[in-house]
């Protein structure tokens, strides 16, 4: 069995690779351009799914919205995770001016956003309303990596913790279904 599987991939090896056909390298950065972009759609795309799903379940909170909005969530942190393999080249996503930063910090501090179990405080900024009166997208911008670069209270992981709480397994790995 093992020879015939051997013979099997040796075979196929010798006559996909036998072929006469030149790639140029324009025609590989095309691709890649072109893999790169339709990724970056997807993106765009969940995360507008991702914040839609989430802006109705606050409008309307339901168990039935709570779940969407953690499923909205995997499948725009899943599209995003993959665009990470075309990062760290400068490109519009971490370069001197990207959102990287907004995006997917981390680590992340939970107890910067709100309550966790190790804290006896509730000093952060769900819990502080007389020293932040109104939580706005630009406040939360602005809030980001205040002071350290584990205080992240935008992005993928600042989401995942408000949709799940905090992570209290033990060892690595994902927890109730996330990613």
């Amino acid at each position: 069995m093992k020879r015939a599987i051997y013979l099997f991939m040796s075979a196929f090896v010798f006559f996909s690779c036998s072929s006469q056909e030149q790639v140029t390298n324009k025609e590989v950065v095309e691709n890649y351009s072109n893999i790169v972009y339709a990724n970056y759609q997807d993106v765009h795309t969940h995360a507008i799914a991702l914040r839609k799903v989430i802006i109705s379940f606050l409008e309307n909170p339901t168990e039935s919205g709570f779940a969407k909005s953690k499923e909205a969530w995997i499948l725009a942190r899943k599209s995003y995770g993959q665009s990470e393999a075309f990062r760290f080249y400068g490109g519009p996503i971490d370069g001197e001016n990207g959102p990287e930063g907004q995006i997917n910090a981390w680590p992340l501090d939970e107890a910067y956003i709100d309550y966790v179990a190790a804290e006896n405080t509730n000093v952060n900024i769900i819990n502080s309303p007389e020293k932040f009166p109104e939580i706005t997208t630009a406040f939360i911008a602005s809030m980001n990596e205040k002071g350290s670069e584990t205080n992240v209270s935008s992005g993928y992981h600042a989401i995942e913790f408000l949709l799940w709480g905090q992570d209290l397994s033990d060892g690595p790995g994902p927890v109730n279904g996330r990613i």
